[in-house]
């Protein structure tokens, strides 16, 4: 409970915690944008210089969901990623259940309970100074991504930030059953240099655990 020893914390954020805002396509870079589109991410982020980020996985409803728990994973990956060659040097790639793509588990990980938030980022070529009116480039474009994912080819980074806007306004830090005085201390000096606003509650189970004694 909040670590091994019950001295840990536990954060909690509200459920939606990433704004959302107008997704904007910079002026003549070819890209065309439906109205009242809303990404939490901006145009830069989507289009990196050397990933892409597929809009499919963060749309509201698809971004963020509990993880499903079955017997035969590999068999609904199977399902979800299909690549169809068309012709020399052109290929079709198809990714359906978006919703369900990286929140399945087998079953003896249930226990966890987990909750993911799933992003699809994948190897790109560089956009700079190119348009996607540009003759053949959207075609080049979308057949790097298919080449990376035939490849096995992984995007340069190690981790993607997403902002969290004024969600950490509203955090609530639970202290954990056997957390001291003096981890609290430290625990409020953290979150006072970090955050404006936050609750700190006590866990409803302190003072009645005893501690061991080794």
């Amino acid at each position: 409970m909040y670590t091994e020893k019950m001295q840990g914390v536990r954060i909690s954020l509200p459920k939606d915690m990433f704004p959302y805002r107008p997704f904007v396509a910079p002026e003549g870079k070819g890209v065309t944008v439906n109205d009242n589109i809303e990404y939490p991410f901006d145009f830069d982020e989507v289009f990196g210089e050397n990933y892409f980020l597929m809009p499919n996985f963060f749309t509201k409803g698809n971004f963020g969901q509990s993880v499903r728990y079955v017997d035969d994973v590999k068999n609904m990956f199977g399902k979800d990623i299909k690549i169809e060659l068309k012709e020399p040097g052109k290929a079709e790639m198809t990714i359906t259940q978006m919703g369900e793509f990286a929140t399945v588990k087998r079953k003896e990980w249930a226990f966890q309970e987990e909750y993911r938030f799933v992003l699809c980022a994948i190897p790109s070529i560089p956009h700079e100074g190119r348009s996607f009116e540009e003759s053949g480039f959207s075609r080049e474009f979308s057949s790097s991504h298919i080449q990376a994912v035939l490849d096995g080819k992984y995007p340069p980074m190690n981790y993607i930030d997403v902002n969290l806007g004024e969600s950490l306004q509203d955090v609530v830090v639970t202290l954990g059953p056997l957390c001291d005085r003096s981890s609290e201390i430290v625990v409020r000096a953290l979150l006072e240099k970090f955050v404006n606003t936050v609750e700190i509650k006590h866990s409803e189970l302190a003072g009645t655990i005893r501690k061991p004694v080794r």
